[in-house]
């Protein structure tokens, strides 16, 4: 029975592996900062206290990645387009926790985003859209500034052709438009001739329900 006991306690039982946790945290210069995440330490702390009730959920785990953490990786991804490895290795990260990171913010970001990008409905607001944008170039009539970029995406498996843009290379079209103090008020992005949203606003622009109004790009 002894040696029963010797054994398991020597031999036949895995012995527990002490985890150790490598997280980088980089005393970076605002300015350095900014052009890692694109935004400054104060911006971020905002982006966090918004997304931390969706990022921060229940674990039995002896160590979960804070909300600030999972921004800042998420943050890095969007500005870098660097791999998530190298991002991982870079933060001191798994990438597989990289990879849930940006996943959940981006999710975050998403179920959020109608609170603060809205197409003004109320005519007071549009009115004074048009004065900001009538002070600025003495051009009557605007409500909005828009443009677009391609958003550079791997080969989905359905669909494909539907995704390649006039250069060549597979990508999501994304067009903005802001108003005259620089806020987003509307966001669609589409493939190629394909909506992925619905009655976006330049439509009702061109079904004739914004009389009296102009986009400008």
């Amino acid at each position: 029975m002894a040696a029963r006991l010797v054994f398991d306690s020597n031999f036949g039982r895995r012995q527990r592996k002490e985890r150790v946790y490598r997280h980088f945290h980089h005393n970076f210069e605002e300015g350095e900062f900014s052009s890692r995440y694109r935004f400054s330490r104060e911006t971020v702390a905002e982006i966090t206290y918004m997304l931390e009730p969706y990022l921060c959920r229940p674990t039995l785990r002896s160590y979960a990645m804070t909300a600030h953490e999972q921004v800042l990786m998420a943050l890095r991804y969007y500005a870098t387009g660097d791999k998530m490895t190298t991002i991982g290795d870079t933060m001191g990260f798994h990438v597989s926790s990289v990879s849930r990171s940006v996943r959940d913010v981006s999710a975050a970001l998403c179920d959020i985003a109608p609170q603060y990008i809205k197409w003004p409905t109320d005519p007071a607001e549009k009115m004074t859209i048009k004065q900001g944008f009538y002070s600025i170039a003495s051009f009557p009539g605007v409500i909005g500034a828009v443009d677009g970029t391609h958003i550079r995406i791997q080969s989905p498996r359905e669909y494909e052709h539907t995704y390649v843009n006039r250069k060549g290379f597979h990508s999501i079209n994304v067009q903005g438009i802001c108003d005259h103090t620089g806020n987003l008020r509307a966001v669609i992005f589409y493939q190629r001739y394909i909506f992925l949203i619905r009655k976006p606003p330049l439509l009702q622009f061109n079904n004739g329900q914004m009389p009296g109004s102009t986009c400008v790009g």
